[in-house]
């Protein structure tokens, strides 16, 4: 498609491409003496990529107060993802996975607190697109529940049918 050309030489112009992956774009300039020809080779992605936490495996409870994470990433078709844009936060605070091609480990340098971590994983791919968070909440419960019970043990009961009487304290927040 003909264009004008402005000052200095620059045009702008939109060019449809017509297909999802390698485009091959070429202008071409005339004048009196003759054409000049460039190409240049584009990648159109319209896909989003994708995260998902791994691991832990679904959302819940563990005593283990520094559990491994890990998530896998994918572009799919599109143009790949940016390894160095994976972005995550673990109760709110930046943590800093290990992030390999198509997966990223982390593992807390000290004990969460107990109670509720919700970590949030979000990836960009070389195209700009940003992948929908994704989450896995945590609950971190390091503290046993105490079982109280009476009779005391060892004890000596004259009844065929005692009644026996427990307390259940759990200290999980």
């Amino acid at each position: 498609q003909p264009v004008t050309v402005g000052p200095g030489g620059q045009f702008t112009v939109s060019v449809p491409l017509g297909v999802e992956g390698i485009n091959v774009v070429t202008f071409i300039a005339s004048n009196a003496a003759g054409s000049t020809q460039v190409a240049r080779t584009v990648f159109r992605d319209t896909t989003v990529p994708t995260s998902a936490v791994t691991t832990p495996a679904t959302d819940g409870a563990t005593a283990d107060a520094t559990p491994d994470f890990v998530v896998s990433y994918s572009d799919g078709s599109g143009s790949g993802v940016d390894v160095g844009s994976l972005t995550a936060t673990l109760g709110g605070a930046p943590v800093t996975f290990t992030a390999g091609a198509a997966t990223a480990t982390f593992t807390p340098a000290s004990n969460l607190s107990d109670g509720q971590s919700v970590l949030e994983v979000r990836i960009r791919d070389l195209a700009g697109h940003v992948s929908a968070p994704a989450l896995r909440t945590v609950f971190i419960d390091t503290r046993a529940a105490v079982v109280t019970l009476t009779p005391a043990d060892g004890a000596n009961l004259a009844s065929a049918s005692p009644t026996l009487r427990a307390t259940l304290i759990d200290p999980s927040p």
